[in-house]
C-alpha cells in the first residue's frame, strides 16, 4: 500500500491499506491497524474530502493509537519488573519499585481491550503477587486472565497456558496437590504442542516426588517425559532429565524405590564436576548434591570433600540471595558433616541450628528452587544421617 501510494496511485494503495486494516482488526494487531487507518483517514480527508468516511477511519486511527500507547506502557512496566525478578535483586528499593509498578498497572485497567494489553496487564499483576508470596492472589489473578483470554474470538491457548503455569506454581506452593495434579493431567490430554505437554509432565514429576509417590514419578519420567524429549530434540531439557533419572536411581540403590531392570549409566555423571556458570542456575547445585549422595552411599569420602568444596565456591559466587536461603543452609549442613569427619552424632550436633532454620524456611518453587530440591531437603537429610550410620 505504501509503495503504490508513494508512486502516485493513492486510490489503488488504499485498497491494500483496507485489507491490512481488516486483518489487523481481526487479530488486534495494533500497530498495523494504526498505520493503515491513518493512511485511509488521510486519503478520505485530503484526497476525497469525504467527511463521513474521514471521521469513521479517524476514530479507528485514534482507537488503534490508544491501544499502541497502552500496550507500550504495559510492555515497559513488564520489562522493568523483570529486571528485578529475573536477577533476584531483592532489596527495600526494589520491593518499593514493584509496589509502584503494581499501582501504575492497575491505573491502566480497561484502557485497552486488546489481547496483548490483557496479557501484559495480568502477567504484571500475577508476577508481582507471586514474587511477594501472595499465592492466593496469584491464583485469583491468573483465573481472571484465563477467563478474559477465553472471550477473544481467536485462539490463545499458549498464552492461556502461561497463566495456567503460574497458577500451577502457586498451587504447589500452597500444597494443593489434587488441583495441581488435575491441571498437569489436563495439559497431558489437551495438547497444545509437545513442549507444553512436557512442561506439564515436568511439574507433575516434581509434585509426585514431593508427595513421596516415587513409583508414579518414575512412570511419568520414563513413560511420558522420555518419549516427549526424544520428539522435541531440545537439549535444554536433557540435563534436567538426566538429573531426575539419577535421583530415581539413587532411591533405587537405597531400597526406597523398588528397582527396575532399566538402568542408566551414572559413572560419567558422578565423575564430572560441573563448571561454575551462572547461566545454569540451580543445576550445578543439584548435580553436586546428587554426586555427594551417591559418594556417601559408596563411602567415597575423598570425593565428597571435593564436591562439598565445589559447592561452597559455587554458593559464594551465585547463591547469596534470600531466594537461595534453603540451598545455602543445606550446603552448610553438608560442610558440617565433613567437618564432623562423617560422624553422625557430631554432625547432628553441629547442624542443629541450621536444621531448625531449614525446616522453618518455606520451599521456593522458582525455577532454581525446583531444579535443586527435586527431593525436598527435609526428606534428604534423614537419608544422609542414615548413611552416616552404615
Amino acid at each position: 500500500g505504501y509503495m503504490i501510494s508513494i508512486y502516485g496511485n493513492s486510490h489503488q494503495g488504499v485498497i491494500y491499506f483496507k485489507e491490512c486494516l481488516k486483518i489487523a482488526g481481526k487479530y488486534e494487531f495494533s500497530v498495523p491497524a494504526y498505520l493503515s487507518s491513518q493512511q485511509i483517514s488521510g486519503y478520505y480527508g485530503l484526497n476525497l474530502m469525504d467527511v463521513k468516511e474521514f471521521h469513521k477511519y479517524f476514530e479507528m486511527e485514534q482507537r488503534a493509537l490508544n491501544d499502541v500507547i497502552i500496550e507500550n506502557k504495559l510492555s515497559k512496566i513488564y520489562a522493568e519488573i523483570f529486571s528485578v525478578l529475573d536477577h533476584k535483586m531483592i532489596s527495600y528499593a526494589n520491593k518499593k519499585l514493584l509496589e509502584e509498578k503494581f499501582a501504575e498497572t492497575k491505573k491502566l485497567e480497561g484502557q485497552s481491550t486488546t489481547a496483548r494489553s490483557t496479557r501484559f496487564y495480568y502477567n504484571i499483576l500475577a508476577s508481582i503477587r507471586y514474587f511477594e508470596k501472595d499465592y492466593k492472589q496469584t491464583i485469583a489473578i491468573c483465573e481472571k486472565a484465563i477467563a478474559k483470554l477465553n472471550t477473544y474470538p481467536y485462539k490463545l491457548e499458549f498464552h492461556i497456558f502461561t497463566f495456567q503455569l503460574k497458577r500451577l506454581m502457586a498451587l504447589i506452593q500452597l500444597g494443593k496437590w489434587s488441583a495441581a495434579i488435575d491441571l498437569c493431567n489436563h495439559y497431558k490430554s489437551t495438547k497444545i504442542n509437545n513442549q507444553t505437554t512436557f512442561i506439564a509432565q515436568y511439574y507433575l514429576f516434581i509434585i509426585l516426588m514431593r508427595m513421596g509417590n516415587y513409583e508414579e514419578a518414575r512412570e511419568v519420567l520414563r513413560n511420558e517425559m522420555g518419549p516427549l524429549l526424544e520428539k522435541m530434540k531440545q537439549p535444554i531439557y536433557d540435563e534436567n532429565f538426566e538429573i531426575f533419572n539419577t535421583y530415581l536411581q539413587f532411591l533405587e540403590q537405597r531400597g526406597i524405590l523398588p528397582a527396575t531392570k532399566k538402568r542408566f549409566r551414572i559413572q560419567k555423571f558422578l565423575n564430572d564436576v560441573p563448571k561454575y556458570t551462572k547461566d545454569k542456575k540451580g543445576l550445578n547445585t543439584s548435580i553436586l548434591i546428587l554426586q555427594i549422595l551417591f559418594f556417601l552411599h559408596q563411602k567415597n569420602f575423598s570425593n565428597i570433600i571435593d564436591r562439598v568444596d565445589a559447592l561452597k565456591q559455587y554458593s559464594y559466587r551465585y547463591l547469596r540471595q534470600d531466594e537461595t536461603l534453603r540451598q545455602n543452609l543445606f550446603i552448610k549442613m553438608l560442610n558440617n558433616m565433613v567437618r564432623a569427619d562423617f560422624n553422625r552424632l557430631r554432625t547432628e550436633r553441629y547442624v542443629e541450628n541450621l536444621w531448625e532454620k531449614l525446616r522453618q524456611s518455606p520451599f521456593n518453587i522458582s525455577e532454581q528452587g525446583i531444579e535443586v530440591e527435586i527431593l525436598p531437603f527435609e526428606e534428604l537429610w534423614p537419608i544422609v544421617l542414615e548413611m552416616l550410620d552404615e
